[in-house]
């Protein structure tokens, strides 16, 4: 017996449409993705903001206030090429292309310049001291 050759096959567009649903919910997760849980608490003289941002080091967080907003970036030193002799210990990043943004509405009774920030355990902390 021969295969028939001459069946009439029908072009499948199933996996075409599942490329299209994967795709739309890639473009819906890279928005909302990169918005962590931001957990914020006020005492009587500091706002207190915690975050969990996995696989970086505290040096790589920026912190700068655009108009009334305070936004965190995160940006990856670069060691020197020449290391240190003493230094047993190397960074490696977890996510090495992935970069972080968020804004922050800043209140109106704080002290623009002064801000502590903490990073352990994947969790940025900082807080923002009232005047």
């Amino acid at each position: 017996m021969t295969p028939d050759t001459n069946v009439d096959k029908k072009p499948s567009y199933a996996s075409f449409y599942n490329r299209q649903e994967a795709l739309q919910h890639k473009k819906t997760l890279s928005k909302t993705s990169n918005l962590t849980q931001a957990n914020i608490k006020e005492t009587e003289h500091h706002y207190h903001y915690e975050l969990k941002i996995p696989g970086y080091i505290k040096d790589d967080f920026n912190f700068y206030i655009a108009g009334d907003n305070l936004v965190v970036t995160t940006e990856r030193r670069r060691p020197d090429k020449t290391p240190e002799k003493n230094t047993p210990s190397r960074h490696s990043y977890c996510y090495p292309s992935a970069l972080f943004k968020r804004k922050f509405e800043l209140p109106d009774n704080i002290i623009r310049t002064k801000i502590t920030v903490e990073y352990c355990d994947e969790v940025l902390s900082f807080k923002l001291f009232k005047q």
